[in-house]
């Protein structure tokens, strides 16, 4: 309308582009694991092609918080749950996002304890582990000698002493998995040994005593038990019995290391009576022999 009153109408169109319409999928992971994300946006009646995505992970800190890739993956430097944006912008200039919520299972706190034994011995093995999300619900054990269990607490007796590299691996309901490696020594026993000659009734009867340690797990021999087979016991190193009547007796010997590890032998041996000295003579006289 100008000054004079007059006045003119016009008609102009102003169309609106709607923008798209953002979604995603992703995969729930343990820690450690990549989550993969799948965007699965949709374009509005009318709207453009979406030829722009942006992620963003939430986090800050990480290198790689961001991508701009149409299906990322991403490996969350944390367990726990984060709010990943997607900000998608069509061939118009439309922009449009969406927020999820995705979660990073923790992983299982494995822990355990492993007697060290003697040889002939079995290892128990406790399973101490903890879960952090879920409930644990299979336990494998690698015992290190190519053999393996899948009880919670199992024994296990090796065939060989030696260190064993023994590793516990747990699994939570999640399918969250970890594992922890320790080493278990099975000892060497040790080498019981002596020798020991017949004997005579009523005189000592001596031993030697020629024990060895195991090798090459093994300790120093500290205790020696005796047993004389007639009732009577030692226990050090090299004793002396005498028996009181004649026979045959077992002599045994077990011997012990630092470690607690024993080993045990016999010997028989034979007692005999003393014999009966005695003699007969022809007295003479001087310069004459005597006849024994």
């Amino acid at each position: 309308t100008d000054v004079n009153g007059c006045f003119d109408i016009t008609n102009e169109s102003n169309f609106v582009n709607p923008p798209p319409i953002p979604d995603f999928t992703f995969n729930t992971v343990c820690f450690e694991e990549s989550t993969s994300f799948t965007d699965q946006t949709t374009t509005a009646i009318g709207g453009g092609q979406v030829d722009t995505w942006s992620w963003n992970f939430d986090e800050p800190a990480s290198a790689s918080n961001t991508s701009t890739d149409q299906n990322p993956t991403h490996t969350f430097d944390q367990q726990g749950s984060f709010d990943v944006t997607l900000t998608v912008t069509d061939d118009n200039g439309c922009e449009n996002f969406i927020t999820q919520n995705v979660s990073v299972f923790s992983l299982p706190i494995v822990s355990l304890t492993a007697n060290d034994v003697c040889l002939n011995i079995s290892t128990t093995f406790n399973d101490l582990s903890s879960p952090t999300d879920g409930n644990l619900n299979d336990w494998n054990w690698d015992f290190g000698d190519n053999s393996s269990s899948n009880i919670q607490n199992p024994d296990h007796l090796y065939a060989s002493d030696g260190e064993y590299i023994v590793t516990l691996s747990v699994t939570d309901d999640n399918t969250c998995f970890n594992q922890l490696s320790t080493t278990v020594t099975v000892f060497s026993l040790p080498i019981a040994q002596f020798e020991v000659d017949n004997s005579c009734l009523d005189i000592n009867t001596s031993v030697t005593e020629n024990s060895t340690e195991g090798n090459p797990f093994g300790n120093t021999i500290s205790q020696w038990n005796w047993n004389w087979g007639d009732g009577n016991i030692n226990n050090i190193q090299s004793p002396e019995n005498a028996y009181t009547a004649i026979g045959t007796y077992v002599i045994g010997l077990t011997v012990t290391d630092d470690n607690g590890c024993s080993d045990n032998t016999t010997r028989n041996v034979t007692v005999t009576p003393i014999p009966i000295p005695d003699f007969t003579f022809n007295t003479v006289c001087f310069e004459e022999s005597t006849s024994f």
